[in-house]
C-alpha cells in the first residue's frame, strides 16, 4: 500500500470540529452557527417510482468540519457519515452521496431537483485537495501521493460542483442496468472560499424511453439459481442495493450493443467453426508447404486441389502461388508445393481490431527530458500485442472459389538507371529488463540497466553491412529512460554518446526527469565500420550524483548496397514515376524469388528476373515507394508447425454452462474433476482447452484477449450464459523467455493492462470479465488458480472439496483482523479494522485481533517482529478463522516492513481443517505474474500450499490506498453478513460494486487489480442461515377447532440465531392462525420446533381450505429466510359434547 504525504484517510488523522448549521427557510441561502453535536446519518428515501420516473428525498441533519495536520494544516475538509468524495487529483475534494437505481436497457434520463434547503455557511474555507499518485522509487515498494492543488481548480469563481445533485455514471452488471444519482450536500466557491450546505434535497430521475440508440434491444437471461434459495446469485445484493428493486427487476436483460451485437466477426476467428491446417511460423521469409505437409496432418488423404485452397492470418486473405509443374492445377503432386510470404507476429494488424481495449486503462503524468510535463494514455497497439509471442498463425481452408493467387509483374525489361544503394535502418536491441514506471512507452523491455554513484561507460554494439565507399552521412538514433531523479534542478542527467572511435561525442546532452530521453545525430560514413560498430554511452554524475538509466535501442540509418545476405535481401525504393533496374548481389542459390511486399498479405511476383553469377537483375516501374524481398531457393523456410484443428462443438450457440474451468491441455483432465464437482451440485459445467480460444476467438494467436473474446461471445449467443469462470494455471510476463529472468512454463498468460496508477501495466483479470456495456464492472465472476504441476492443482481442488465438505464448527464463525502499525500517514490501520468489526460483527462472531501497534513496545519488532508473527501463526492454526483480513502496507511476499507474515511462515500452517478465506486489503500480494520464484505472490503461495494455507483470496497485483481498500471490504462484508451472499465470486463483485457506486473514480484501479485466487464459486461457510422442516403440511379438522402443526426451525449456519415468524395467505377466509412471534435462540448446527395452529372459523361451506405461508427470518440478516406451506381443510357441521340419543319407532 503507498504511504502518503500527508493522508488519503483525512477522517482519521484530522483533528475534528464538530458543526451543525442553523436550519433556515428552504430555497434561501442563510448562514450557519457552530455547536457541537453528534453526527446523524444520511437519510436517503425513495419517495415514488413507477415506469416513468423516480423522486428520490435526501436529508443531510448535520456534516463535521475537519483542520489538516502537517502538510495539511493550511486545508479543512468536509466529513458526512457514509459520503465517499468528490474531485479529481488536484481539485477540491468534497463529500459525494449517492443512489443507486435500476433503469431500463434503453432509456436515456434528465434529473429536475424538486426541493433544495440550501445554507451559505460563515466563513472562508480552504479545501483539501484530491491526491494524485507519485511515482515509486523502488520495485514491488509503496508509492506516495501527493496533495497538490490545482491553481485553476482553485480560483473559479463559480460553484463546485456546479449542481448539488446529478446524473451520474450509468453501467451494467451482467443483465442488469443501473444508475447512480450523484449528491453533492456542500458545494464550494472556491474564488470567495465559501460553502454551500444543502441540508434537504428531493429530486426526480426521468426516463426517456428510446433515445438510447446504444442499447435498442435486449434479450433475457435466466441465470442459476441457488438449489437451496431458489435466489439467483446476487439477487440479495441487487435488493439491498437498489433503491427501485421491485421495478428494476422488470428491466433486465443483455443489451444487443457494440460488444454483444450478435456479429460473430467482432469476437470470432475469421474462420471460426471450420476444419483447417494451422501453419505457424516465427520468422519473416518465403515458406513452402509440400503435399507431404499436409497429407501428414491429415486433413486431406486424396488428391489434393490447390485451387479449393483459401489461406488466411489474423482474419485477412493471403495471396499465395502454387508450383505446377506438369499442367495440372487441379493436382498437388509430390513434388509440388503451395508457397506464401510468411511474416511473424508483429502485432499491427490485431492491435487496430482491439484498438479500444485500453478503454479502462489509466492516463499518466509523462516526464519529459526538458523538465516539463505531459498527459499520456497507452495504447493497446501492437506493442502490447506482440510482447505476447512471435508466432504468427496462417490458416490453409478448403473452400471452394476463396483462393487469392499471388498477382504476377512482368515488367519491361530496357535501359534504365540502376541504383547503387538503398536507404537501410539496422536497429540493435535487446530485451532484458523489464520496468513499467517510466510511464513513457507501452515498451517496458530494456536493454540494459546503469545504476551508478560514479561516471561510468558501457558498449553496445551494431552490425552493418554492405556500406558504400562513397561519401554520406548516416543517422545515430537510440533511446534511453532515467528512473529516478532529484525533483529539484533541471537537469539531472548527463548521457555522452560516442560512435567507435570517435574522439568527440557525437551527442553530449543534459536531461532531467523520470523520462525517456531519444537523440539523434548525423555521423560521417568514414566513421562506420563494415561488420560491428561499438556505441559508447557515458553515464556522468555531474548534474545529480546517483544516476539510473535504462538503455533501450539503438538505431542507424545509411546507405546500402544491393547485397543480399543468407541468401535473402529486404529493402524499400522510392521508384516515383520513373522504371528501375535492380541488381543484387550475393546470391548462392539456383534460383531465387523477387517479390513485391508493399503489401505483405498480397504479394505480387516478379517474373522474368535474371540470374547470373551469384546477381539477380529485375526491372520495376511502379508509382510510390515500393518493397521488396528477394529469397533464394536455398532460404525458402519450412513452417514451425503444419497441424490439422477441427474445432470444438462446445461454441455453438445452442450450448451453454453455468461453470466454465479454462485451462491449459495439461490440466484438462485433472480439472474435470473440478468441473464434475460443480456439476453434483447443480451448475452444468464444462472444462475448455484454452488452446481453442486461441484459435476460435483470436485468429490463433496466443493472446489472452481471446479468453474476453469467448466470454463476450458466449453472454450474446448461448443459451445459458456463464456464471463462474475459472482460469487454472500459471504464467508470467517474461513470455518469450528473455536473459535476467527465470522462464518456467507458461500455462494461462496474464493480461497486461495499464490500470495501476504507480506500478502501470499488471495483470488485470476484470478486464477479461467487463463484457456488457462501458463499464469497469465485471460481468462473469472470475478468479484464478495459478499452479504449475497437476499435483498442485489437485491440492487445490482437495482442499475446495474438503472445505465445502467440512462439519460446522465454532471457527467457521470467527474472524482473524491483522492490522499495520501507527502512525501512518497511509491511514490508522487498526481503527479502520475496529470500526468494520464494529459494524458487521455481532457479538455471535467473535474477532480476534492481531494488530502490530500491541507488539511495537518489544525490541525485538524493530525490523521483523516474530511475536506478531507467531500470533497470526497459531490463531490460523488452532483458533481458526472463517475471514482473515489483512489490512496495512506489503509486498509481494510479506505483509508489513516488520514481515509479520510471509511466504517462508506457509511451511509453519498446519490448518487444514480450518482454511480461511483471506481478504487482503493491502498492496501486491496476489502479483501472481513474476517468472522468479523468489518474488512468487504470497496470495498463490497460500491457495497452493497442500493441506494448509487459504482456501481462496480476495487479493491485488497492484498497488493502492486504504479509503480504496475500506470500499471493497465493505461491500464484500455488507454482501455477506447482510446481503447473506456466500459465493465468492458474487462477493467479490460486490466489494467492486460498493467501490464503483463510491464514484471515486481516482480509486478504480482497485476494480482492475484485485481479483479471487481460487473458485470463484466457492461457497464459505454460512454464518447466518435458516432451514425449515417440514417444508409443506397438511390437515383437516372440524370448524372452530385449533388444528396444530408442529414445523422444526433448522439453523444450518455457525452463529446462534434467533428467527423472526411471520405468515401470509395464499387463500384466506379469515381464518385465525396462532403462531409465536420469534423462535430461538438455536444453536449453529441445531434446531428448535414450534407450532403454528390454524382455527377455521366460520366455515361458509363443505370442504373449504385455507393456504397460509409460514416464514423464517434470520433477525441477524433479515435476507435470510425459509417458507413452509400449511394447507388446512375444514368441515362446515360443529362437534358437538354431548350425549347422542337415539330415538326407535
Amino acid at each position: 500500500m503507498p504511504s502518503l504525504q500527508g493522508s488519503s484517510m483525512l477522517r482519521n488523522v484530522f483533528t475534528r470540529l464538530l458543526v451543525i448549521a442553523f436550519l433556515l427557510p428552504v430555497q434561501l441561502r442563510g448562514s450557519g452557527q457552530w455547536q457541537p453535536a453528534a453526527l446523524e446519518e444520511p437519510q436517503l428515501r425513495l419517495v415514488f417510482s413507477d415506469q416513468e420516473r423516480v423522486v428520490i428525498d435526501l436529508l443531510i441533519p448535520r456534516y463535521e468540519i475537519t483542520q489538516g495536520e502537517g502538510e495539511l494544516a493550511a486545508y479543512t475538509s468536509i466529513y458526512i457519515p457514509e459520503a465517499s468524495s468528490v474531485g479529481n487529483p488536484g481539485e477540491p475534494e468534497l463529500p459525494r452521496l449517492t443512489a443507486v437505481l435500476g433503469v431500463p436497457a434503453d432509456a436515456s434520463f434528465e434529473l429536475r431537483i424538486l426541493l433544495d434547503e440550501a445554507h451559505e455557511l460563515p466563513g472562508e474555507y480552504l479545501l483539501a485537495p484530491v491526491a494524485r499518485p507519485m511515482p515509486i522509487e523502488a520495485d514491488f515498494q509503496p508509492g506516495q501521493l501527493s496533495y497538490e492543488a490545482h491553481p485553476l481548480a482553485y480560483t473559479r469563481n463559480a460553484w463546485f460542483p456546479e449542481s448539488p445533485a446529478r446524473i451520474g455514471d450509468v453501467a451494467w452488471m451482467r443483465d442488469q442496468r443501473i444508475l447512480r444519482v450523484d449528491f453533492f450536500p456542500v458545494q464550494y466557491l472556491p474564488a470567495a472560499g465559501k460553502l454551500s450546505w444543502h441540508r434537504h434535497l428531493r429530486v426526480e430521475v426521468r426516463f426517456l424511453p428510446g433515445r438510447n440508440a446504444e442499447y435498442p434491444s435486449i434479450r433475457s437471461i435466466q441465470g442459476q439459481a441457488d438449489p437451496r434459495t431458489g435466489a439467483e446469485p446476487f439477487e440479495r445484493i441487487w435488493q439491498q442495493s437498489l433503491l427501485n428493486y421491485d421495478q428494476a427487476r422488470s428491466w433486465r436483460g443483455l443489451p444487443l450493443s457494440a460488444k454483444l451485437d450478435g456479429d460473430a466477426t467482432a469476437t470470432r476467428s475469421s474462420l471460426a467453426g471450420m476444419p483447417r491446417y494451422k501453419i505457424v511460423v516465427d520468422e519473416d521469409g518465403l515458406y513452402r508447404l509440400s503435399s507431404q505437409d499436409l497429407r501428414a496432418a491429415g486433413l486431406i488423404t486424396g488428391t489434393i486441389d490447390p485451387t479449393k485452397f483459401a489461406l488466411y492470418s489474423q482474419g485477412e486473405k493471403v495471396a499465395f502461388y502454387v508450383e505446377n509443374f506438369d499442367s495440372q492445377e487441379h493436382v498437388l503432386t509430390d513434388t509440388e508445393g503451395v508457397l506464401f510470404y510468411g511474416q511473424k507476429f508483429n502485432g499491427e494488424i490485431l492491435s487496430q481490431r482491439y484498438s479500444g481495449e485500453n478503454q479502462f486503462w489509466l492516463t499518466y503524468t509523462q516526464a519529459l527530458p526538458d523538465g516539463s510535463y505531459a498527459s499520456w494514455r497507452p495504447q493497446f497497439n501492437a506493442t502490447m500485442m506482440a510482447r505476447y509471442t512471435d508466432e504468427n498463425v496462417y490458416w490453409l481452408a478448403v473452400t471452394a472459389g476463396s483462393a487469392v493467387p499471388m498477382e504476377v509483374i512482368s515488367p519491361t525489361t530496357g535501359i534504365y538507371p540502376v541504383p547503387e544503394t538503398y536507404t537501410a535502418t539496422v536497429r540493435a536491441e535487446e530485451s532484458r529488463y523489464w520496468y513499467s514506471y517510466s510511464f513513457t512507452s507501452e515498451d517496458t523491455w530494456y536493454w540494459d540497466y546503469i545504476g551508478t554513484g560514479e561516471p561510468i561507460s558501457r558498449t553496445y554494439s551494431i552490425a552493418l553491412s554492405a556500406l558504400t565507399t562513397d561519401t554520406f552521412t548516416a543517422t545515430l538514433r537510440g533511446e534511453l529512460v532515467a528512473r529516478n531523479s532529484s525533483g529539484q534542478g533541471n537537469p539531472d542527467h548527463h548521457t555522452p554518446i560516442w560512435l567507435n572511435s570517435q574522439l568527440t561525442p557525437l551527442v553530449d546532452d543534459r536531461w532531467d526527469g523520470v523520462s525517456r530521453y531519444r537523440f539523434e545525430a548525423g555521423v560521417p560514413g568514414a566513421v562506420l565500420l563494415e561488420g560491428a560498430n561499438q556505441i559508447h554511452v557515458e553515464v556522468l554524475t555531474d548534474t545529480f550524483p546517483i544516476q539510473q538509466i535504462y538503455v533501450d535501442w539503438f538505431e542507424i540509418t545509411y546507405p546500402r548496397r544491393f547485397v543480399a545476405v543468407d541468401d535473402q535481401l529486404w529493402f524499400t525504393h522510392a521508384e516515383g514515376a520513373s522504371s528501375w533496374k535492380y541488381q543484387v548481389s550475393g546470391f548462392s542459390s539456383p534460383s531465387v524469388d523477387v517479390l513485391d511486399i508493399t503489401d505483405p498479405l498480397r504479394p505480387k511476383r516478379v517474373i522474368n528476373a535474371g540470374l547470373s553469377s551469384g546477381t539477380v537483375t529485375f526491372y520495376s516501374a511502379q508509382p510510390g515507394e515500393r518493397s521488396y524481398f528477394l529469397a533464394g531457393s536455398n532460404a525458402r523456410k519450412s513452417p514451425k508447425s503444419v497441424t490439422l484443428y477441427t474445432p470444438p462443438a462446445y461454441f455453438s450457440a445452442d450450448q451453454g454452462f453455468d461453470y466454465l474451468v479454462i485451462t491449459h491441455s495439461d490440466f484438462l483432465t485433472a480439472a474435470q474433476e473440478l468441473a464434475d464437482y460443480r456439476a453434483s451440485q447443480g451448475l452444468s459445467a464444462k472444462v475448455i482447452d484454452v488452446a481453442d480460444l486461441y484459435n476460435e476467438f483470436n485468429e490463433g494467436i496466443y493472446n489472452p484477449i481471446a479468453i474476453k473474446n469467448f466470454l463476450a461471445d458466449a453472454l450474446a449467443h448461448w443459451a445459458k450464459v456463464p456464471q463462474y469462470v475459472v482460469l487454472v494455471g500459471d504464467g508470467h510476463f517474461n513470455f518469450k523467455g528473455y536473459p535476467n529472468y527465470d522462464n518456467p512454463p507458461i500455462y494461462m498468460p496474464p493480461n497486461l493492462a495499464w490500470v495501476d496508477p504507480w506500478q502501470g501495466e499488471v495483470d488485470s483479470a476484470n478486464t477479461l470479465a467487463t463484457l456488457v456495456g462501458e463499464d469497469p464492472l465485471p460481468d462473469v465472476d472470475i478468479g484464478r488458480i495459478p499452479v504449475n504441476s497437476v499435483a498442485e492443482l489437485q491440492a487445490v481442488i482437495t482442499k475446495t472439496m474438503a472445505y465445502e465438505s467440512a462439519p460446522e464448527e465454532s471457527w467457521q464463525r470467527r474472524f482473524l483482523f491483522i492490522a499495520d502499525d501507527t502512525p501512518d500517514p497511509a491511514g490508522d490501520f487498526p481503527a479502520l479494522s475496529d470500526e468494520l468489526i464494529a459494524e458487521y460483527l455481532s457479538p455471535e462472531l467473535p474477532a480476534d485481533r492481531v494488530y502490530l501497534d500491541d507488539y511495537d513496545d518489544d525490541e525485538s519488532c524493530e525490523y521483523i517482529c516474530p511475536q506478531a508473527n507467531l500470533a497470526i501463526t497459531q490463531t490460523l492454526n488452532l483458533t481458526g478463522s472463517l475471514l482473515a483480513s489483512y489490512s496495512g502496507h506489503a509486498s509481494v511476499n510479506r505483509w508489513a516492513a516488520e514481515q509479520i507474515f510471509t511466504n517462508a511462515n506457509i511451511a509453519s500452517l498446519a490448518n487444514a481443517d480450518r482454511l480461511p478465506v483471506v481478504l487482503s486489503m493491502t498492496c501486491l500480494d496476489g502479483y501472481w505474474i513474476h517468472p522468479n520464484s523468489s518474488l512468487s505472490a504470497m496470495m498463490e503461495e497460500m491457495l497452493r500450499a497442500p493441506g494448509k494455507g487459504a482456501v481462496a483470496t480476495f487479493s491485488p497485483t497492484g498497488l493502492g490506498v486504504s479509503t480504496g481498500h475500506d470500499y471493497l471490504q465493505r461491500g464484500f462484508l455488507e454482501a455477506f453478513l447482510q446481503a447473506g451472499e456466500t459465493r465468492l465470486g458474487p462477493l467479490a463483485r460486490a466489494a467492486k460494486l460498493r467501490l464503483y457506486l463510491s464514484g471515486k473514480t481516482h480509486q478504480y484501479d482497485l476494480l482492475h487489480t484485485f481479483g479471487v485466487l481460487g473458485d470463484p464459486a466457492l461457497r464459505l461457510a454460512q454464518v447466518y442461515d435458516v432451514g425449515i422442516d417440514p417444508l409443506s403440511m397438511t390437515g383437516s379438522g372440524y370448524a372452530r377447532d385449533q388444528i396444530s402443526y408442529t414445523l422444526k426451525a433448522i439453523n444450518p449456519g455457525t452463529a446462534p440465531e434467533t428467527y423472526t415468524v411471520s405468515i401470509s395467505k395464499d387463500v384466506d377466509n379469515g381464518w385465525a392462525v396462532f403462531y409465536p412471534a420469534t423462535v430461538g435462540s438455536v444453536f449453529g448446527g441445531g434446531s428448535l420446533d414450534f407450532q403454528v395452529r390454524v382455527k377455521p372459523d366460520p366455515v361458509p361451506q363443505q370442504g373449504i381450505y385455507e393456504r397460509v405461508t409460514v416464514r423464517l427470518a434470520s433477525q441477524a440478516n433479515p435476507f435470510k429466510q425459509a417458507e413452509a406451506q400449511i394447507t388446512t381443510t375444514a368441515y362446515w357441521f360443529y362437534k358437538l359434547d354431548l350425549p347422542l340419543v337415539l330415538n326407535f319407532p
